[in-house]
């Protein structure tokens, strides 16, 4: 709210009341030219003005505006509510009003790589993290100075084993660590063991490090590099966990003593679900005094069992605060794996935890209808932001013959379900490292009456939720 007769601003609180803060736009005009002049000083030193033009705008995102407008500011640079879903057409509008230019110039690609770098070290990181939910999504920082701080104390460091809880920032920082090493010069590989998680990751690597970084999941980095030395890579059909717990390592080792390619650096994300037998290969694709980065959180270890070990990087950095879901999750979370997980103090709530008792496949269906039927209608959530789990696959899950929910399709392929044209259904385990707005788990049997479902399987499950989470136990005495 503007008060024009005294040039004050005020917001309204939830109580009524109102309280004084700073003009937004005199706030956006001096922001703006303090940016300008950070970029300049590090990516154009010596130049007097940016290769572009830029400008600022005012967005209320809650308010719509009535009356005439205060001083300094003009139609052009005010959004309110209304213009949320059409930013994409006012924004380059507002622009061209600050264009000075009768012909712009299009920006060269190095000037642009240099306008990039110059805005933030991590912009090419966090953009494509944040999704919906706005207010609640504001709170929940992705990369807390805590976190960031940890890869600047270990710069100069070989060898490191980071430790952390889930939501704790791991992949995030993991693909960060890999982006430094490249920008060092270093010829990197980025390593995990879920493929859908390396198929995130390589969507996710910008444009300027795809030469740079190669991104695998193990079992891939054993089969393509098998098949680059010529050793026959034939899968035992009568054993594959046997086979891909200590064949393919094995195979993998006699690939690389054939091979003159090494890398710089390798970064493992997803250690704990690492085979002991495995490390082994990865030390010797190492090239000599190269850099060894591990992250990984043993709550979540669902592959390795008893089994987990790390290679000999010193004692681990601990990231112990949880900055993807809210309150509320995070301590069902803790509370499966009989842990305690810090959150963030500014963390939202959050809704509660839904749980419906759903002892039939009928009732399964029921509830999964009618929640994730409210997300999509009421809520307002896109089908990219739903997620329904399993520890049981699809055609032998409760949900096998649901095939739309208020005529969006189940899909269990991740690149629709990304792009807007379904909503998900995924395994527990096909789904450890990514994250969604709201999950709902189906199909929550006792730990351990199916092969692949322990506290461990769940607490993974559940802390894929940022914001809304639904269980759908089919027995009293789970939660």
């Amino acid at each position: 709210m503007y008060d024009p007769e005294n040039h004050l601003w005020y917001r309204l609180l939830d109580n009524g009341h109102h309280r004084a803060i700073k003009d937004p736009f005199e706030q956006a005009r001096r922001n703006t030219y303090a940016l300008r002049d950070a970029i300049v000083r590090s990516s154009f030193p010596g130049e007097q003005r940016l290769p572009c033009p830029f400008g600022y705008a005012v967005i209320f995102p809650d308010c719509v505006c009535s009356g005439p407008l205060p001083p300094g500011a003009e139609a052009s640079m005010v959004f309110s509510a209304h213009e949320l879903p059409y930013l994409s057409r006012r924004i380059p509008a507002s622009l061209r009003n600050w264009h000075q230019q009768a012909t712009p110039r299009p920006l060269t690609r190095p000037d642009l790589d240099k306008l990039l770098k110059g805005l933030s070290p991590t912009f090419q990181i966090l953009p494509v993290l944040f999704r919906r939910l706005e207010e609640q999504e504001a709170r929940l920082f992705r990369l807390t100075e805590e976190q960031m701080h940890i890869l600047t104390i270990l710069q100069n460091q070989k060898k490191a084993a980071i430790q952390g809880v889930a939501g704790s920032g791991k992949t995030l920082l993991a693909l960060a660590q890999a982006q430094r090493f490249a920008d060092q010069g270093r010829l990197t590989l980025l390593v995990c063991y879920n493929r859908q998680l390396a198929a995130w990751l390589q969507a996710s690597l910008p444009e300027a490090y795809q030469d740079k970084i190669t991104i695998s999941t193990f079992h891939q980095l054993c089969r393509q590099t098998c098949l680059d030395a010529g050793i026959p890579f034939a899968i035992d059909s009568g054993n594959p966990q046997e086979f891909w717990h200590y064949e393919a390592p094995l195979l993998l080792s006699e690939a690389i003593d054939q091979s003159d390619r090494r890398f710089d650096a390798i970064v493992v994300d997803e250690g704990q679900d690492f085979q002991p037998d495995w490390w082994y290969p990865l030390e010797i694709l190492l090239k000599k005094d190269g850099a060894f980065f591990v992250f990984y959180d043993p709550s979540q270890n669902l592959f390795a069992e008893t089994n987990f070990t790390l290679p000999e990087l010193g004692a681990s950095y601990i990231l112990p605060t949880n900055c993807r879901n809210t309150k509320r999750i995070a301590k069902l979370c803790g509370q499966v794996r009989g842990i305690d997980i810090p959150v963030r103090h500014d963390a939202p709530q959050g809704e509660e935890v839904m749980v419906h008792l759903a002892p039939t496949a009928a009732q399964q269906v029921q509830y999964c209808r009618q929640i994730i039927g409210d997300w999509l209608g009421k809520g307002g959530l896109q089908p990219s932001q739903i997620v329904a789990q399993s520890p049981r696959t699809r055609p032998n899950s409760s949900l096998k013959d649901l095939h739309a929910i208020r005529n969006v399709p189940i899909t269990e392929d991740l690149a629709e379900w990304k792009s807007g044209k379904g909503i998900l259904f995924t395994t527990i385990r096909r789904f450890k490292g990514l994250e969604a707005d709201a999950v709902l788990i189906t199909d929550v049997v006792p730990f351990h009456t199916l092969p692949y479902f322990t506290a461990a399987d769940f607490y993974v499950a559940c802390s894929r939720a940022k914001h809304l989470l639904a269980v759908l136990p089919t027995s009293d005495g789970i939660l």
